[in-house]
């Protein structure tokens, strides 16, 4: 599997955890001491948290994706970087992402920072 389809294929798992309300599950896609910036600056650090606080948009909004496209990716060893532009229901935004292979092969995001 190439880089780009591996992107593809977290993607995918995003959007349907999204589908599905899970919080847990979108999580998943992480690592475990994975950095996340929301919009307004905040940060969260750690699987746990994000799952958290995906589950907590969840409970308290509504958050819809309709569809996710990778803008660009590239990869050197074990390190890696996506532009993906997100598209919801209200209006699509972009999002920048760290990832990291581990000992296994596995890509996991590392760093995520979301913009406008």
């Amino acid at each position: 599997m190439t880089f780009r389809q591996t992107v593809e294929a977290l993607a995918e798992h995003f959007r349907l955890a999204v589908a599905q309300k899970d919080g847990a599950a979108c999580a998943s896609i992480y690592s475990d001491n994975a950095i996340k910036v929301n919009p307004g600056g905040q940060v969260v650090e750690g699987r746990d948290a994000i799952g958290f606080s995906f589950q907590e948009l969840f409970d308290t909004g509504e958050f819809i994706v309709t569809g996710i496209d990778v803008r660009d990716c590239r990869c050197d060893g074990g390190i890696g970087f996506a532009m993906l532009r997100m598209n919801t229901i209200e209006q699509p935004f972009y999002v920048m992402l760290g990832l990291e292979r581990n000992g296994r092969g596995d890509w996991s995001i590392a760093q995520e920072v979301i913009g406008g």
